[in-house]
């Protein structure tokens, strides 16, 4: 789990400042490269289904970390954080959770039919759109509680937190939790409509 941790760290890395650059048939093809060689390697049959849904269980274990029942995966985020990383970067259980759910999203392009990370991207505008930096002080607090309220009555349901555990979580964790690839069109015209902005 160790080594899971320091890939998600990796990954998330890569997707945060290069998404732009990446592209996606080259990823594809790599990767199913590498999961048949592993495959080969274990002496077990290539089974693309079977790997997604391995990926999206450990992913699931991971974006629910800050839930507090998973101590041993907390304990080594935790150390990880503290052998590998500078104190002023953010890795707490919190971000880990966003950073497993942008990864996830990342995977449902490579493993459905899309041609390029545009979604991922968009998923990415979105969220600069929530942190609301055109607002300031108790307005910016009041939009904040709104706009997540809004996120959670209409897409809780895609989430795999309760939408009582989600009510306790930041705007950004709450919209990391719910977004995917068959709502992120309206949750992006939520947003723009909530906040009178131009699309």
């Amino acid at each position: 789990m160790d080594e899971q941790v320091k890939q998600l760290y990796d990954i998330w890395m890569l997707m945060t400042h290069y998404i732009k650059d990446l592209h996606l048939e080259n990823i594809k093809k790599k990767y199913f490269r590498r999961a048949k060689l592993e495959c080969a390697s274990r002496d077990i049959p290539f089974d693309l289904q079977k790997i997604r849904a391995d990926i999206l269980l450990q992913l699931r274990r991971i974006s629910e970390v800050d839930g507090g029942q998973d101590a041993e995966l907390k304990k080594y985020i935790n150390d990880f954080k503290g052998l590998y990383l500078n104190s002023n970067i953010s890795f707490s259980p919190s971000n880990v959770a966003c950073a497993a759910e942008q990864i996830k999203l990342m995977y449902e392009a490579i493993f459905n039919d899309f041609t390029d990370f545009s979604i991922v991207v968009k998923a990415f505008e979105i969220e600069d759109y929530l942190k609301l930096s055109q607002f300031e002080g108790k307005e910016k607090g009041e939009k904040v509680k709104e706009l997540r309220n809004i996120l959670i009555e209409k897409y809780a349901s895609y989430s795999t937190l309760h939408p009582r555990v989600l009510q306790g979580k930041n705007l950004n964790r709450v919209y990391w939790s719910v977004i995917d690839i068959d709502n992120i069109t309206e949750i992006e015209k939520s947003v723009i409509n909530y906040l009178g902005l131009s699309p």
